[in-house]
């Protein structure tokens, strides 16, 4: 019903908007915008094609864009540099643009953790580590460690952890770096 409501009832096309930006070395964060060239559909519901490249390599990524600026993170497995929005020509679109955000962050060594709460899976995202090696752990709400790994920095890392073996309840997540740094935080899986 939905999908002929928009092609077939309602007029129009979308236009993607894609801002990503590269996380560590194998991660991006996507967030797809959309808008339509008709008033009839507020909204086209569509799994989208976006191929990332660089000079050497190239992966094509499906994103099932449900809602309005919809925020993905996948691993595509290398560094890229460009983005191609339906590299096969597959959808009805037009003037579909993509642009690449670049972290300017100067803050050393900052944390972040989301979503929160979770469900089936956490993220964890270290930006500017000026050391080469952290550790992340994460204990149960008896002080039991569920979780370790151990993570090389080369200026920034990204992790997915899956959840999906834990029970609800809160954790404690530790990441220690060197000497001198050391964090830890509590999440909650719902």
């Amino acid at each position: 019903t939905k999908f002929f409501n928009e092609w077939f009832y309602g007029q129009g096309y979308p236009t993607y908007n894609v801002e990503w930006q590269q996380l560590g070395d194998d991660h991006v964060k996507i967030k797809m915008s959309q808008t339509t060239s008709d008033p009839s559909v507020s909204f086209f519901e569509l799994p989208v094609a976006l191929q990332f490249k660089n000079a050497t390599q190239q992966k094509t990524i499906i994103v099932d864009n449900k809602v309005n600026n919809e925020i993905f993170f996948k691993e595509i497995g290398f560094i890229a540099d460009t983005v191609i929005i339906d590299p096969e020509y597959w959808l009805i679109t037009r003037n579909n643009t993509a642009q690449k955000v670049i972290d300017n962050t100067t803050t050393q060594n900052v944390v972040q953790i989301f979503p929160s709460p979770f469900i089936n899976n956490v993220n964890v995202y270290l930006r500017n580590f000026n050391m080469p090696k952290a550790d992340l752990k994460i204990f149960d709400g008896c002080g039991k460690l569920v979780y370790k790994k151990s993570l090389t920095l080369t200026g920034s890392s990204f992790t997915e952890i899956n959840t999906q073996q834990f029970s609800k309840g809160i954790y404690i997540l530790k990441i220690e770096a060197g000497n001198s740094f050391k964090f830890a935080k509590k999440i909650l899986k719902q």
